[in-house]
């Protein structure tokens, strides 16, 4: 596999989430039209590929660097606005590994305690495992994105 495509594997998981969320919202809308009855598992479905989707986005997100930043503060920094994006970078990775760190720990749990959701019978430690995954994502990709940035010499900042 080349190099791009290693790099686009989150996309292609979110676009799989985001069919699958489709997929069973159009299941069980078409069924209640036509039969008249509610199937639970694609709701349910439905609810945990799109709590997946979120998590993955928040790693997109970063990659892409789209997350929201204070334009206003931004611009009146001028010159020095970089060692504002550099804290920015700082607090969001400080904030995703202690996130990813708690949310292992809070999966790890949910794992041996053995609960399940009510319809699809899946264990809600994988549900819940969304958040720390992708927190992680998001912070390699701040690393990722500083070692890019330090490898070219730094000359660059944005």
């Amino acid at each position: 596999m080349g190099k791009k495509k290693n790099r686009k594997i989150e996309e292609y998981i979110a676009g799989a989430l985001l069919f699958v969320v489709f997929g069973a919202v159009m299941i069980q809308v078409v069924n209640r039209f036509l039969v008249k009855i509610s199937i639970p598992w694609t709701e349910e479905l439905a609810r945990y590929a799109f709590i997946w989707l979120s998590f993955i986005g928040v790693g997109i997100g970063v990659k892409r660097k789209s997350h929201m930043s204070v334009e206003l503060l931004r611009n009146a920094l001028g010159k020095n606005e970089k060692y504002l994006l550099i804290l920015v970078d700082i607090i969001m990775l400080a904030i995703f590994v202690i996130s990813a760190v708690y949310g292992y720990k809070l999966t790890g749990k949910l794992l041996a305690s053995g609960q399940k959701s009510p319809a699809l019978k899946l264990s809600m430690g994988y549900v819940y495992l969304a958040a720390p995954v992708g927190f992680t994502l998001a912070a390699l990709h701040i690393v990722i994105q500083y070692a890019r940035k330090l490898r070219k010499g730094g000359e660059t900042w944005w």
